[in-house]
């Protein structure tokens, strides 16, 4: 916990484009940089399985070890909306109900109903903490 027991999950989403790889890297330095306290993850949504590999490999060489309050989480893509009609937008709101559920047990958990979710976009960088 930090700030008197408030945990910060700070969390941005992307696609798996090598692209977000560049802005996810100036994001977790950023973070990094301005003392950003508790969690930082990337949600990467609709990445083919060699994508996927290839995501957690540079995340475990170049991420992972500049803090071990940063995270990648995987989900599905979620941009089709429907039988043929694809939404790009989608995979942001979606992506963070798939980590709200699978990395934080929501609904079936309460251990994090405290804590501060922070959204934002992996274009944005951090010149100085936010904080409650």
């Amino acid at each position: 916990a930090d700030d008197g027991g408030i945990v910060h999950q700070m969390v941005f989403s992307t696609g798996c484009t090598t692209f977000q790889d560049w802005q996810s890297y100036v994001f977790f330095f950023h973070a990094l940089q301005a003392g950003q306290p508790g969690q930082v993850t990337r949600i990467a949504s609709g990445c083919t399985p060699k994508e996927a590999e290839e995501l957690k490999q540079v995340f475990q060489e170049q991420i992972a070890p500049m803090s071990d309050r940063f995270h990648l989480h995987l989900t599905p893509d979620f941009m089709e909306i429907k039988p043929g009609m694809k939404y790009k937008f989608a995979n942001k709101p979606h992506g963070l109900k798939h980590w709200l559920e699978h990395a934080l047990g929501y609904p079936n958990s309460n251990t994090h109903d405290d804590d501060i979710v922070i959204l934002l976009d992996p274009d944005q960088m951090l010149l100085r903490p936010l904080t409650s």
